[in-house]
């Protein structure tokens, strides 16, 4: 992943990520938050045959949206919703999707972490305008 300040090159190495196989279904995700600045990404992939490819241009915006806030409470994961939440996702370390709701019209929600195996737990709020994702222990 390549980053840029401008949305034209020069784009500096974000991050590398090297394939395991040419097996085209593998995924990769990044979460790209605001840092006060318009910042622009592309990824750069390179073929099997040496030939090197770029995804269109996405822009990042500086400007942070409204966050939720998680909090562990004992096997309970409370979340504050931010505005014009639609759904909400709990996801292993794996990408396995352990919980999916909708939460229309809801400020917080309390959610038992009984069920799941402890560690590391990535919470995925859907807006109206974006995705915001944090990460919580258990």
């Amino acid at each position: 992943m390549r980053e840029s300040t401008t949305g034209n090159p020069p784009f500096s190495i974000v991050q590398k990520v090297l394939a395991t196989s040419a097996n085209p279904t593998k995924t990769h995700t990044v979460s790209l938050v605001g840092s006060g600045a318009d910042t622009w990404y592309r990824l750069l992939v390179t073929t099997t045959n040496g030939t090197n490819v770029y995804s269109p241009v996405v822009k990042v915006s500086g400007e942070a949206g409204p966050t939720f806030k998680a909090v562990v409470i004992s096997s309970n994961v409370v979340i504050s919703l931010p505005p014009k939440a639609k759904t909400i996702t709990l996801l292993d370390a794996s990408g396995k999707v352990l919980y999916n709701k909708s939460v229309l019209n809801s400020v917080a929600e309390r959610i038992s972490l009984d069920q799941f195996a402890r560690g590391i737990v990535t919470i995925r709020i859907v807006t109206d305008k974006e995705v915001q994702v944090s990460r919580v222990l258990y």
